[in-house]
């Protein structure tokens, strides 16, 4: 079943139809659903960004928060995005640019959007709480710190009593490190802002799927979902427990689809920019720009770094960062494969194993690409034609 927005014009901007799809929970979830919200003042969501299920579960759940008094929703994107999606929502402004450009990890979604104008028709207040530009430049942790501050700032501008439903990525949603998970990743979002308004008044549930498929991971393709048993005999989302203490409970859904989108995704990010040292052993030809479209295999971290990449046309980037960021310094390193990488004998084993894995998913899957984004690959140079 799908619920619709009409298309409509609104304070003389031109609304698009959105619709969302109904994900009915059991009877005895629902209800743990609603005794953890109901002992929570912040409710998170742990997310998987770039699927539909999703904001159509969330527009059914809230119609059942409301009467806990929940009336406002959070939404993992930049803070300057909270008065353009209440903006146009309301119908007095254009769609907002987070939406209008998304990003490759599937969170500026069509179904988002009909999520956003379902709420605010209830008369929900919206707002993006991300971490700031200075925030991402540092560690994960501390986009997270950035995103618990930016949530707690905009819950205090609420009106008094306003319980808030905070939807954001699985990670950021921890209550609890997971005990596989790095230093450098912890404390989360959650268990940043529970420090800060007191665990008892936080609780978070995470969202698993058993298979299907999603628009994310940082660059343009529709990627599956590690398909796990579905242990129930009828195809409604189920609630348990969480064996690892990381949540308040966990959903289950049994799969995934990807989601919508209002333009070519990616943009953002891809086609890449980097400004890299060609050859090491030549400096006088300096650093320049180079344009090409790529997915993420795998990473060393941040900053510093190596990251590597797969472009459309099959050959493998590495970009070496450089001790000031991916935009000052660092080389761009060009190879036919991995194994002709690994031969370098420049990349950790464990870099070399986590590419391959990658890149042998992504073969098996034939890369399956954004259809927006086809015609513009054959336009776009490859890192075989770039003089390196």
């Amino acid at each position: 079943m799908r619920m619709a927005n009409g298309s409509r014009r609104m304070g003389g901007v031109a609304a698009m139809a959105l619709t969302l799809d109904t994900v009915p929970i059991d009877l005895a979830g629902r209800q743990a659903l609603l005794d953890v919200a109901a002992a929570a003042k912040v409710l998170f969501i742990g997310d998987l960004h770039g699927t539909r299920e999703i904001p159509g579960l969330l527009a059914t759940l809230t119609t059942q928060l409301a009467p806990l008094g929940y009336g406002a929703l959070g939404l993992e994107m930049p803070p300057e995005e909270s008065g353009a999606l209440s903006a146009w929502a309301d119908g007095k402004a254009d769609m907002p640019p987070f939406f209008a450009q998304p990003s490759g990890d599937g969170r500026g979604s069509l179904e988002v959007l009909a999520l956003v104008r379902s709420v605010r028709g209830a008369g929900w207040h919206v707002f993006a709480f991300d971490g700031t530009r200075e925030d991402w430049e540092g560690t994960w942790a501390s986009r997270d710190l950035g995103m618990a501050r930016s949530l707690a700032m905009q819950r205090a501008a609420l009106p008094a009593g306003t319980r808030v439903l905070a939807v954001c990525g699985n990670g950021h949603a921890r209550l609890a490190r997971h005990p596989k998970s790095p230093a450098e990743f912890w404390p989360s979002c959650a268990a940043d802002l529970a420090a800060r308004i007191g665990a008892e008044r936080v609780r978070a549930v995470s969202v698993c799927f058993h298979g299907g498929t999603f628009f994310n991971l940082n660059r343009v393709r529709v990627r599956k979902e590690g398909s796990t048993p579905w242990p129930w005999e009828d195809e409604t989302a189920h609630v348990t427990t969480c064996s690892d203490g990381g949540f308040s409970l966990e959903l289950h859904l049994r799969k995934c689809s990807p989601a919508t989108f209002a333009a070519p995704c990616g943009l953002r990010f891809s086609p890449m920019y980097l400004r890299a040292r060609l050859a090491t052993d030549e400096p006088d030809r300096g650093l320049r720009p180079i344009r090409f479209l790529a997915v993420m295999l795998a990473s060393d971290g941040r900053s510093p770094g190596v990251a590597m990449f797969l472009t459309a046309q099959g050959n493998v980037i590495c970009s070496e960062v450089g001790p000031e960021g991916d935009r000052a310094g660092g080389v761009l390193r060009v190879f036919p494969s991995i194994a002709e990488a690994a031969q370098t004998g420049r990349y950790r084993p464990g870099l070399l194993e986590q590419a391959a894995a990658e890149e042998g998913d992504l073969r098996a899957q034939e890369i399956e690409l954004d259809p927006h984004l086809r015609p513009q690959l054959q336009a776009l140079p490859d890192a075989e034609f770039l003089d390196v």
